[in-house]
């Protein structure tokens, strides 16, 4: 460990520990229960669940299981907002 000098075995093994020096995981990843105190030490593990959401966006790093999920994500780059509500 670069911040204690603890020495580990194994690479999973110093990974949990650096986290104890980060405090408390604040980012999930949405397929596992693997989190992380930084959002690009989440985004880099969602490689491996990458064939796992084979529709991808093409102005961002979100992937979806099927294209429903990925048409509604597409909205949020675009402002669209093509439901509105019935009462108000």
């Amino acid at each position: 460990c670069k911040i204690c000098t603890a020495m580990f075995t194994g690479r999973a093994e110093m990974e949990s520990h650096k986290r104890a020096h980060i405090g408390p995981s604040t980012f999930k990843c949405p397929d596992c229960p693997f989190t992380a105190a930084l959002w690009p030490e989440v985004r880099s593990h969602m490689v491996q669940h990458a064939s796992l959401r084979p529709h991808k966006c093409t102005h961002c790093s979100f992937a979806s299981k099927n294209k429903k999920d990925l048409r509604r994500h597409m909205l949020t780059h675009t402002n669209e907002k093509p439901f509105s509500c019935q009462i108000c």
